[in-house]
C-alpha cells in the first residue's frame, strides 16, 4: 500500500476476515506496519539461501 495524503481509505483482507478503514489515521498504521516488514524482509535470493541453510539444520 503506497502512502498518498489524498487516501480516501483503505481495504485490508485476513485468512478469514476483511477490513476497510476509512480514516487516514487508521490507515497510516497497516502503511507503517507494512513498511517496517519490507524493511526486514529477506530478498528473493536471500530467502532461498535461507531456506537452504535452515533445511540443512534439520534432522
Amino acid at each position: 500500500m503506497e502512502r498518498s495524503d489524498d487516501v480516501d481509505g483503505g481495504k485490508g483482507e485476513g485468512k478469514i476476515s476483511g477490513l476497510f478503514l476509512e480514516e487516514l489515521a487508521d490507515v497510516a498504521v497497516y502503511q507503517e506496519a507494512m513498511a517496517r516488514l519490507l524493511r526486514v524482509a529477506l530478498n528473493p535470493s536471500e530467502s532461498v539461501d535461507f531456506i537452504d541453510r535452515i533445511s540443512k539444520e534439520l534432522p
